[in-house]
């Protein structure tokens, strides 16, 4: 479970930098400084890591309802919890 969770946090993480620079190529080729190959590569790394990312959070929640199963919790109960943890 905690694994899954840094995996989350880390692929949240690749988001944020695929945007950042698929940001900068963008204005690089608006600039006439890059060229278009370079912009949709960087899209291309966007889409990946949004991929990721939804896969991430697909694992992180069936080890969530997979740790409340063996543990007999309720599984609102349990997201409650674990929406707690993510803003603290």
């Amino acid at each position: 479970m905690e694994s899954a969770y840094y995996r989350l946090q880390t692929a949240h993480q690749e988001i944020a930098y695929a945007r950042e620079n698929y940001r900068i190529n963008k204005l690089r080729y608006d600039e006439k400084l890059a060229r278009s190959t370079e912009v949709n590569d960087s899209l291309v790394l966007l889409k990946q890591a949004a991929f990721n990312y939804y896969t991430a959070l697909f694992e992180y929640h069936t080890a969530s309802a997979r740790l409340a199963r063996i543990t007999g919790k309720n599984l609102l109960q349990y997201a409650v919890t674990v929406q707690e943890r993510k803003t603290h």
